[in-house]
């Protein structure tokens, strides 16, 4: 619109001559803000992850402009020409309510082109304006956020995983930039791996950021065996026009202290199954996993149990019955059901998916032991922790794969769009008598034995 890009040129330059005024004023007067730098020093992350590293912070003074901003912006309304350039503003997109708003929103946006290293010229704001009129025409805003994560570790410095998102290893340049000393944590936590998600959109089209990251993270947990979360994410967009929803360019911290027991590692090798997976798994089913209001139904009871058992800092016994209710909550249908016909279930449907039955069974009847002795506020003695330790090579090992048996189930239920439990869990009964039943269980996995199988999921 050469009217409204014309309109823009003579207000930057009349916000120019403001500034150049209020600066003048304010001549002696220095505005600082506090902030907090991190240095690190002897970083170094392997094929292991991070191995060590050293963090020292320190507190600067940074200047700022938001005095003499704000000065500028409130004689805005002021200026001649005023009503003239909102008018253009509601001219070129009649669809935006507050055009004075969106001016007031350029002027921080111009400000912000280093006005202090100009004297006499005004500085080059042409491509500025116009991303400013494309964007207030519903052009293109890019979306991002960088989310750092505890529970995986990177083989190569990135691995792509869809087409709007990558995940790469932390760098020392990651922490060592000023923060507000309102965020600053306890001690400086260094994540195992980023995660970079950008999607376009525009200014009538926001992706809703927050649901993008627990998305990831959601899909990433189910992937492998991993402790999957987020400590936290930095939002970002590339709009120079004011946003109907707040909240961009902003900081969140994990509500969650996420315990990262059980990493797994990913390279670019493993692209190509990151795509399968998530494209199988990114559909509304997994959105009720992670959905702000969540509906209780047996997936996301199975999912929460998985979840408390990878994150939470509890004793074993606790996260062991965690995710043995959890799978309770896919494989059974009746509260009396005995722990041999349940474990019979799940190590027939998991014979299908790689793993061996008796090997399965056995594991589940053994957490189902020590779930009882949880229910009933009993810890195991220390010749049962042994009894385990020598079986499986330590506690945690044998929990692994209790939570591994959850983890494929879920993403089985999902990938297979099981709906309705008690179908699913009539059908594994009388495919242990019935070569029919045992053909349709077949037919039913399908989708989840071919992936499985192709991918080899870890």
């Amino acid at each position: 619109m050469p009217l409204l890009y014309d309109q823009l040129k003579q207000f930057a330059v009349s916000l120019f001559s403001i500034y150049q005024e209020e600066a003048s004023k304010r001549a002696n007067i220095v505005e600082k803000e506090p902030k907090l730098k991190w240095q690190l020093t002897n970083f170094e992350y392997r094929d292991t992850g991070i191995v060590d590293y050293q963090a020292t912070g320190n507190y600067i003074e940074v200047p700022i402009r938001a005095g003499i901003s704000h000065a500028v912006v409130e004689r805005i309304p002021n200026l001649e020409s005023f009503l003239d350039y909102t008018e253009a503003i509601r001219s070129t997109a009649p669809d935006v309510v507050t055009p004075e708003a969106q001016l007031s929103h350029l002027a921080y946006q111009l400000i912000a082109t280093n006005f202090d290293e100009y004297t006499n010229t005004l500085p080059p704001s042409d491509e500025l304006i116009q991303l400013f009129i494309d964007q207030l025409q519903n052009g293109a805003i890019l979306y991002k956020a960088t989310v750092h994560l505890k529970g995986i570790i990177l083989l190569d410095e990135e691995v792509p995983i869809t087409s709007y998102a990558f995940l790469r290893r932390p760098r020392p340049s990651d922490f060592e930039r000023p923060i507000d000393t309102m965020l600053v944590p306890a001690t400086l936590i260094v994540p195992s791996a980023v995660l970079e998600i950008c999607i376009p959109g525009s200014a009538r089209s926001i992706p809703p950021m927050q649901q993008e990251v627990e998305k990831y993270c959601t899909i990433l947990r189910l992937q492998g065996l991993g402790s999957v979360a987020y400590l936290s994410y930095t939002t970002s967009t590339t709009a120079v026009v004011q946003l109907g929803m707040p909240g961009y360019n902003s900081t969140l911290s994990s509500p969650i202290s996420p315990s990262a027991e059980y990493k797994y590692k990913l390279s670019k090798g493993d692209e190509s199954r990151l795509r399968d997976i998530f494209h199988q798994l990114d559909v509304a089913r997994t959105t009720t996993l992670y959905a702000i209001e969540r509906e209780d139904n047996f997936l996301t009871i199975a999912y929460e149990r998985y979840s408390e058992a990878l994150l939470e800092n509890a004793s074993l016994e606790r996260k062991v019955a965690n995710a043995v209710m959890g799978l309770e909550a896919l494989y059974s249908s009746d509260n009396s059901e005995l722990a041999s016909k349940l474990s019979n279930r799940i190590a027939k449907a998991l014979s299908l998916l790689g793993k061996h039955s008796l090997t399965t069974r056995g594991h589940v009847l053994e957490a189902y032991k020590i779930r009882s002795k949880h229910v009933h506020g009993d810890q195991l003695s220390n010749k049962s922790k042994v009894k385990l330790q020598d079986k499986y090579g330590g506690v945690h090992i044998f929990l692994s794969y209790i939570l591994d048996y959850l983890r494929i189930s879920i993403a089985t239920a999902i990938i297979c769009d099981i709906t309705v439990k008690e179908n699913f869990t009539t059908l594994l009964d009388d495919s242990l008598l019935d070569p029919l039943s045992q053909n349709e269980l077949n037919t039913r996995l399908s989708p989840a034995i071919k992936l499985f199988n192709s991918i080899h999921i870890s």
